[in-house]
């Protein structure tokens, strides 16, 4: 209980889950070095590094100062999500 707590008053939230996905990106990255034949593997990273950028796109837009570097890094984090959907269509094939 005291942990939700300190999450919900510090704001938290968007850290631990920017944290966590950092995490698998490192987790995904050192796999796709190990295997890197793998598109399934490389979908994936791209996915979640996709969606980590867009993650701090919005983060960045919502601070008065650095509108233009949220829109540009949501830009970049779409792409790479676009591109991480693309690879796992050549995975499934």
């Amino acid at each position: 209980m005291k942990w939700n707590k300190i999450i919900t008053d510090n704001k938290l939230l968007p850290d631990l889950i920017n944290m966590i996905l950092g995490v698998a990106v490192i987790v995904l990255f050192i796999l796709v070095m190990l295997e890197p034949s793998s598109y399934g593997l490389m979908s994936a990273l791209m996915v979640v590094a996709g969606i980590m950028n867009l993650s701090n796109g919005y983060r960045k837009y919502k601070v008065n100062g650095q509108k233009a570097m949220g829109i540009f890094f949501g830009m970049v984090g779409f792409a790479i999500f676009i591109f991480g959907i693309y690879y796992l269509r050549l995975a499934l094939a």
